[in-house]
């Protein structure tokens, strides 16, 4: 029997209780729940339906209620305050701190969040045998790495005098974009391909905020050097699908061979969509390409967009949408909220798992399961292993992509910048260089395809 607690009710926190698996041998809570309330009367009805257990009482109420069922505990912080939830799971932790049978999930991206997370997790670790597993969630970055595992970027590559090009376009830095962005930085990181991102939002600052974030990358710039990272940006602020000037600027730009797109919102981001297949069909026409549209075309470029409704996605999605002559729009969603929440994926999730033994090879589980760093690290290196392992020729080559890819990686995800000593508060980091510049035994460790996260990392731990 396990015991779910849920810190509210709402469309998310429903779709995860929905999809537990083994309904009859667990229990399932909501707290702060007012069932008397007419907006929620929809989401009170389902839950009442599906024999959840509804609680007027606040989480740290009903946890202390529940605190004597010695049942196993899977508790999520998953209320619209990111802020809440980090405070909730911290205070929920503090309660909990000697329950090795006890698991805290917490929705939040503050940034403060991880470092307070993992030094709950040091403390716990270093006074208790076996203290309660605390995990910060992203769902966009697990929905992102889903999609990249499952359709390969390097397939959509166009080749243009002998190389490899994958032109992304990127429509809107929500959480969505620029989780994406900042994924695909290191994702397309590979020998003979080439990378170039044009990037659209209605923001006037979207650049300098997305370089405040990864002055690594402005710092790198986009001259190709062997052996370093490479990627090609293009900021395009103040263009939006609803002016013209954002059609005419498109226009200039090489074909795209994906686009992603997140405006905010579910209606604006479908109403892209159908614009940009529209828009790219009469691109084709104008070259002389005669495309059917039917249900069997593969259409150029793949467009994805963000749908979190599961009903308006169903009807947008792929195979679904077409106009009145058959022609279908061929549409991709990402966001859809019964993806997003899904109970199973969360608590058994395979990439993890192959992150895990990837670092173990090099350093001690506790350390996987202590450390956000070491976690997202190795998860990035279990994502891109496949494909590296699939597209280099040889063993020399394989090691230059994982560098490639690292240091992509630590300067679009961590935020590191090229420094000649190691700090890691300072965010600097000496093997941002190429990789010729490397040491025999800093070449070795590429070479070997191990994690990321380097091993002496985990001899400093």
């Amino acid at each position: 029997m396990n015991c779910y607690v849920l810190s509210c009710l709402s469309e998310r926190s429903l779709c995860l209780a929905e999809s537990v698996q083994d309904r009859t041998h667990s229990e399932i809570h909501f707290a702060g729940v007012d069932t008397h309330a007419v907006t929620g009367s929809d989401l009170t009805g389902r839950a009442e339906t599906d024999g959840f257990l509804l609680h007027r009482e606040d989480i740290h109420t009903l946890l202390d209620t529940l605190r004597l069922n010695k049942t196993p505990k899977i508790i999520l912080m998953i209320s619209d305050d990111e802020h809440k939830n980090l405070t909730d799971a911290v205070r929920a932790a503090e309660h909990f701190d000697s329950c090795g049978d006890v698991q805290i999930y917490t929705y939040t991206s503050a940034p403060e969040s991880e470092a307070l997370i993992d030094n709950l997790n040091i403390r716990n670790y270093r006074h208790h045998l076996h203290p309660p597993k605390i995990r910060r969630v992203l769902p966009e970055r697990d929905a992102i790495y889903r999609d990249l595992a499952a359709h390969s970027p390097f397939e959509n590559a166009k080749t243009l005098y002998k190389e490899r090009w994958i032109d992304l376009v990127i429509i809107g830095l929500g959480d969505f974009g620029r989780m994406y962005l900042s994924t695909m930085l290191w994702f397309c990181q590979m020998e003979r391909y080439y990378l170039r991102i044009n990037i659209f939002d209605r923001s006037p600052d979207a650049e300098e905020r997305f370089y405040a974030r990864c002055p690594g990358i402005a710092e790198r710039g986009s001259n190709p050097r062997m052996g370093e990272d490479y990627y090609d940006l293009h900021f395009h602020p103040g263009l939006d699908p609803d002016h013209a000037s954002f059609f005419h600027k498109l226009a200039e730009l090489p074909e795209a061979s994906l686009v992603f797109i997140d405006l905010g919102s579910d209606s604006a981001d479908i109403s892209a969509a159908l614009s940009l297949r529209s828009f790219y069909s009469g691109q084709q026409l104008d070259r002389g390409i005669f495309v059917s549209h039917d249900r069997d075309t593969v259409p150029v470029p793949r467009i994805q967009t963000v749908v979190r409704n599961d009903e308006q996605a169903q009807l947008v999605d792929y195979d679904t949408l077409s106009n009145f002559r058959g022609q279908y729009y061929r549409i991709e969603t990402i966001g859809k909220n019964r993806d997003m929440y899904d109970m199973e994926r969360l608590l058994h999730d395979p990439l993890e798992e192959e992150a895990r033994r990837l670092h173990c090879q090099v350093g001690e589980e506790k350390t996987f399961e202590m450390y956000e760093y070491f976690r997202r690290s190795s998860m990035a290196t279990a994502l891109h292993l496949p494909y590296r392992r699939k597209l280099t020729s040889s063993e020399a080559e394989a090691a230059v992509t994982e560098h490639r890819r690292w240091c992509a990686y630590m300067r679009s995800v961590e935020g590191y910048r090229y420094g000649t000593s190691r700090d890691d508060l300072a965010k600097r980091h000496p093997s941002l260089t190429s990789y010729a510049n490397l040491s025999t035994p800093e070449q070795e460790k590429d070479s070997r395809l191990n994690p990321a996260s380097e091993p002496e990392d985990h001899q400093e731990i």
